[in-house]
């Protein structure tokens, strides 16, 4: 595990207790935050399952073409098995293997930037949405947590980024940082 994501998981877990004793503190010990499981939010999104049926039948669409090539491929390969020396075949099955070389490497590109597309799509609604949820329900914090993601959404009148800075700057220099 590599210094910055044991850094990440330590700054996450101070600024979630952070935020909690605020909310605590600042509200009178009435509850003022809310979390919700990020990775179930995202395998639940309908906007998620539709693009997710989207790539799916555009997969069976690129298989489909892929087992077409294979086909004519074989077809070839036995033509210039019982013709070793028709040289026309042969040119014929390296246009076909190129080709299918092309066609596989095309696909792949196109699914994993339309995948990367998607995803962001959906994480970008899902943000969005958060904030909206939390501002309906008048909670000052929202914090959403799954195995590979952590999201806090917050009344920017309680941000208080700045004065962490200068405190975490100044611990880190032994108190020698002057503003």
């Amino acid at each position: 595990m590599n210094v910055n994501r044991i850094f990440s998981v330590f700054a996450l877990v101070i600024s979630v207790t952070a935020l909690v004793l605020c909310s605590v503190g600042f509200f009178g010990g009435k509850e003022h935050a809310a979390f919700f499981n990020a990775d179930k939010v995202y395998k639940e999104y309908e906007m998620k399952k539709e693009l997710e049926a989207k790539m799916q039948k555009m997969s069976e669409y690129q298989t489909f073409m892929i087992d077409s090539l294979k086909f004519k491929i074989r077809s070839v390969e036995q033509k210039a098995m019982s013709n070793p020396k028709d040289q026309s075949i042969q040119d014929q099955l390296g246009l076909l293997y190129e080709q299918f070389n092309l066609t596989a490497r095309e696909f792949k590109e196109r699914n994993d930037g339309v995948s990367s597309q998607y995803n962001k799509m959906v994480l970008d609604q899902i943000r969005q949405k958060a904030k909206e949820f939390r501002m309906k329900k008048n909670l000052p914090y929202f914090i959403g947590q799954g195995e590979n993601t952590d999201l806090v959404f917050y009344d920017d009148a309680h941000d208080l980024s700045d004065e962490f800075i200068l405190f975490l700057n100044e611990s880190y220099s032994g108190g020698k940082i002057t503003p």
